[in-house]
């Protein structure tokens, strides 16, 4: 692995290429999925997306926050911010998704911004310190894939350590692994 990322390794050249071909294509399929529920957000004026109800009791009142959903797709929990009353933006680098993302919040009578760029650079098209609420969801698949790309991470940095003596590991996560 000397010398070589782990996507590299992996076979993946170009990860944020691979990875934006696949949201590309997954936009359409998602706006047009039921369990998506577009169709609500257009006839319901309050319904909102099943991971914004989830959240919830986290949330709190939000109304006249000014929000940012980082990694929005195709804007549904971004619509569902803003009928809590946040004044919400949504970034995402997928410019497909973001069509499907503008073209249900018009349908749905939402005022949400959309920017596109990628995750990476928020901090570059974003202006500094505007927004209140950060929002963002990790799948169950992301955060498989984080929790498998960790354990590689960590099983590589096992072996050097055999070799050297010293594994300092700071994570953000918790994956119930022992």
């Amino acid at each position: 692995m000397a010398g070589r990322s782990l996507w590299q390794a992996c076979g993946v050249d170009d990860y944020l290429e691979a990875n934006l071909a696949s949201w590309e294509e997954r936009a359409p399929a998602h706006a047009a999925a039921p369990s998506y529920a577009v169709d609500r957000f257009v006839s319901d004026p309050e319904f909102l997306s099943d991971v914004v109800r989830f959240d919830l009791p986290l949330l709190g009142d939000i109304s006249g926050l000014r929000g940012v959903h980082l990694q929005c797709h195709i804007g549904t929990d971004t619509i569902s911010l803003a009928r809590l009353g946040a004044r919400m933006t949504g970034l995402d680098f997928s410019p497909t998704s973001l069509a499907e993302a503008r073209r249900i919040a018009a349908l749905a009578g939402a005022q949400v911004e959309y920017v596109e760029a990628e995750l990476y650079r928020a901090l570059d098209v974003l202006p500094a310190a505007a927004f209140d609420l950060v929002f963002t969801v990790l799948s169950v698949e992301q955060m498989e894939r984080v929790r498998d790309a960790s354990l590689e991470l960590y099983r590589f940095a096992a072996e050097h350590a055999r070799e050297r003596g010293v594994i300092l590991a700071d994570t953000k996560f918790e994956f119930g692994l022992d």
